[in-house]
């Protein structure tokens, strides 16, 4: 098992200690708000990026871009 497959085991397995979690497959067709933000995020520096009040440039242009 990958790196990967053991960090997704684990997460099912936290979240179906809580209450009404649920883990689903969700295809990137159907989310690519969010898989266009990761790929965003992939080449960045996790100490290079903070997201306190403002959120990112990136963000109001995906959400247009899913609303056209």
């Amino acid at each position: 098992m990958s790196t990967v497959e053991h960090i997704v085991e684990d997460s099912k397995a936290l979240l179906l200690r809580s209450i009404g979690a649920s883990v689903a497959l969700t295809r990137r067709q159907a989310n690519e708000i969010t898989h266009r933000l990761a790929r965003h995020a992939l080449p960045m520096e996790t100490a290079s990026c903070f997201w306190f009040e403002e959120p990112l440039d990136l963000v109001p242009n995906l959400l247009v871009d899913e609303c056209v």
